[in-house]
């Protein structure tokens, strides 16, 4: 026995590596497939030593161009000083300072780009569009300034640090040139240049880019926190399941995060115009939405006492993420790096946790890791090889859906299993009759039938049963007791309440016209439990004897009912059982 278990245990983790291995297998194939992919549609149209020929640029394919590659760089250099500058370097865009030695790795301090464009049809409007430029700059086309955000200085009490996203018109000169001159200034951000490759086009190519990825940004927002609110929603239903608020909270940090990067359409909901409310608004939510998806996580997945700990580190994360959003911003460097890191060990220990998932075969860890795969596939796309479309608003689209179809399938079970559990205390196990709890929780009001009918209180009492119990035992005497609640069915109709009260005694709460209705009702019941009951070969036969209450102005309580029609019973005993006596004077 123990050796088939060592060989069934190893069959299961081969199976498990399997799993895996396939997903790695999936993920190598779909990178590969992204790169071959970009390579074909990537823009072949590069700046050499600050200059982009445009003159073989095919409009009609290339819908818009990054402006990528060399640029011209002036550092602790402004826009008007330019002309007067003898020395330039030469710099890769996109360009950070933090990661320049020629800059002393500072991100901090101020500087101008140049680029040339030729080849322009001077005839044709063109447009730039710039996201996230680092913390103020001002864009000149041939001299004249086209977009700024902030105010560029050449110190921190003469900078005025803004981000928002900005599209300015660009007209060529009389020889279809356009000198692009970019300058900035960053003293607040840890991070500082132009990471941002700008985007240029013709004008209507570079709007509708633009409306795309602005009407994106707001479907994706609508999308998730729609998610948010109907997970709020069944949270208020059942708030013992704790998975739909987690997932709830990730949702909203998420469909902040989204309106809050890129195109920045916060502006179109809630105008935002202070740097330093719009960073910390965009931290906090990306903090946030790590420690909110693994709390979602791990109550999808491990039972309650397996996830104490992690929720005390959680919850402690989370106030660390709160805490973090309120140090300088030059500080933030050092909390990313502790941050990038935590990320990596919490990774690891998901994949232990879906590991875990994998070996007690939970139903959902397969669309778990499809999520997963896609979201990965979208990030590594994005940040190696980049490419005109990114993949992650869509990425991050099947993610929420797949995780909201997990949470409500959970919520789903989660519910079954407490009318499950409440159908157990509520419900006689051996005849699937109510029980004694369900009449002490039972309103009168709640038992009603046609117009006009009345309510009868019945207390039935199986007659002989002791005897036929003694005699034959346990397994004969719950074979009875189970052939009468199936009889008592046939017999009464859908709006008539049954409950074994206890041992062979039975409530019943009848709807009849009038007395000669539910004594003919309690004639049948008699007639009904009379006929014999057979078991294989043998047959046992008992009685029934029925004692009944008519509803009356004077009692007001079920257990006063049960009281009366239970005298009743007693008096159908004494008068020779099998019969039925009503009680019809007030006492």
């Amino acid at each position: 026995m123990y050796g088939i278990q060592r060989h069934h245990g190893g069959y299961m983790k081969k199976k498990y590596l399997s799993y895996f291995l396939l997903i790695g297998l999936l993920i190598a194939a779909s990178a590969y497939i992204l790169v071959h992919y970009d390579k074909n549609d990537e823009q072949k149209i590069y700046a050499n030593a600050g200059e982009i020929n445009l003159e073989g640029w095919d409009q009609g394919q290339d819908k818009t161009i990054k402006l990528a590659g060399e640029w011209i760089f002036f550092p602790k250099t402004l826009a008007a000083e330019v002309e007067k500058e003898t020395t330039f370097l030469i710099k890769e865009v996109p360009h950070w300072w933090e990661e320049d030695k020629d800059l002393k790795n500072s991100p901090y301090g101020y500087a101008t780009y140049v680029l040339t464009l030729k080849g322009l049809d001077k005839d044709k409007n063109y447009a730039i569009d710039i996201i996230d430029v680092v913390t103020a700059y001002t864009l000149y086309v041939n001299d004249k300034m086209v977009v700024s955000n902030g105010e560029v200085g050449k110190s921190k009490e003469t900078s005025l640090p803004q981000w928002k996203q900005e599209t300015g018109i660009v007209q060529a000169d009389s020889n279809g040139c356009a000198k692009i001159v970019i300058e900035l200034s960053n003293y607040d951000y840890y991070r500082g240049g132009l990471w941002n490759t700008p985007s240029f086009g013709l004008v209507e190519d570079v709007l509708n880019s633009v409306q795309k990825q602005k009407v994106t940004a707001m479907f994706l927002f609508a999308v998730i926190i729609s998610c948010a609110f109907f997970n709020i929603g069944l949270y208020m239903v059942y708030k013992k399941n704790k998975t739909t608020i987690y997932f709830a909270l990730f949702c909203i940090a998420t469909a902040v995060q989204t309106i809050l990067v890129g195109q920045r359409v916060i502006n179109y909901f809630l105008p935002i115009y202070n740097w330093s409310v719009m960073v910390r608004l965009e931290y906090l939510s990306g903090y946030l939405m790590l420690p909110f998806f693994v709390l979602f996580f791990i109550h999808c997945v491990l039972d309650e006492s397996e996830m104490i700990w992690m929720k005390k580190f959680f919850y402690w994360f989370i106030g660390g993420c709160f805490v973090m959003v309120l140090i300088p911003n030059h500080m933030y460097s050092s909390f990313l790096i502790v941050y990038k890191w935590a990320s990596f060990l919490i990774a690891l220990c998901l994949a232990c946790i879906v590991y875990q998932a994998m070996r007690k075969k939970h139903g959902n860890f397969i669309l778990m890791l499809f999520a997963m795969e896609v979201m990965i596939l979208a990030i590594l796309k994005e940040n190696t090889i980049g490419g005109t479309v990114s993949w992650v608003p869509y990425a991050t689209l099947v993610f929420v859906v797949v995780f909201s179809y997990i949470t409500l399938k959970q919520f789903l079970e989660v519910v079954r299993e407490k009318e499950v559990l409440e159908a157990k205390i509520l419900v006689d196990p051996l005849t699937g009759l109510y029980n004694r709890n369900y009449l002490k929780e039972l309103e009168l009001k709640s038992v009603t039938g046609p117009n006009n009918w009345k309510r009868y209180f019945m207390f039935l009492d199986l007659d002989n049963f002791k005897e036929i119990n003694d005699t034959y035992g346990h397994k004969i005497g719950d074979f009875i007791l189970r052939e009468t609640g199936r009889r008592f069915h046939r017999t009464l109709s859908s709006y008539d309440i049954i409950c074994r009260y206890g041992g062979d005694e039975f409530i019943c709460i009848v709807m009849a016209e009038d007395v000669e209705h539910v004594e003919e009702i309690a004639q049948n019941i008699i007639n009904e439990i009379y006929l014999p009951f057979v078991k294989g070969t043998s047959t046992y036969q008992v009685g029934i004897s029925i004692g009944i209450c008519p509803e009356k102005n004077s009692i007001h309580a079920i257990e006063d009912y049960i009281k009366v029609s239970d005298e009743a019973m007693y008096q159908a005993k004494k008068n020779g059982k099998n019969r039925y006596v009503i009680i019809t004077q007030d006492k």
